[in-house]
């Protein structure tokens, strides 16, 4: 699941970046060879202030979910495996106990990258890339990723996210 909330100063090109964001990514396959979508669920809010806008988006993401499963199944195996190895202590076998642990390393780490891919951090990151783009002509505007708490003061409370300038840090 991702929530992502971001507020930017309001402009002439927000309203359609906002929309053309709802239309891609409302029907955005996982990859090109499937018509298998990205985002299982998919919805969106905006917030109009006098000055900015707040946009979030949230959405369970559906890729590579089959291949994280059997890297999860992978994982336990070969940490049994390795447990197995200790316990045992098979000196003769310490090219296979050195194999073993090189494996479950990279599978833990294909693990750590695929939870940052699918973190709000990433999909972030790529979206300030994509608004500095000239085509939406955003890139001089203020804009800033939103926490958790500030999602629910904006969205439940009504209390207007500030930049980081505004906070007076």
């Amino acid at each position: 699941m991702v929530l992502l909330g971001f507020v930017i100063k309001k402009g002439e090109g927000v309203g359609f970046y906002i929309e053309r964001f709802k239309e891609v990514f409302k029907d955005v396959k996982a990859h090109p060879f499937t018509k298998k979508p990205l985002f299982k669920t998919f919805n969106t809010k905006t917030k109009i202030f006098n000055d900015r806008v707040v946009f979030i988006y949230n959405g369970n993401i559906s890729i590579l979910n089959l291949f994280m499963l059997i890297l999860d199944y992978g994982i336990i195996t070969l940490l049994l495996i390795t447990l197995f190895f200790i316990i045992g202590s098979f000196k003769s076998l310490a090219t296979a106990r050195m194999v073993i642990i090189i494996m479950l390393v990279l599978a833990v780490m294909v693990r750590l990258l695929r939870v940052y891919v699918t973190s709000k951090y990433s999909f972030w990151l790529a979206q300030k890339r994509s608004m500095n783009r000239n085509k939406f002509g955003l890139r001089t505007n203020k804009k800033k990723l939103l926490s958790n708490a500030e999602i629910i003061n904006c969205f439940v409370w009504g209390i207007k996210p500030l930049f980081k300038d505004e906070l007076g840090d």
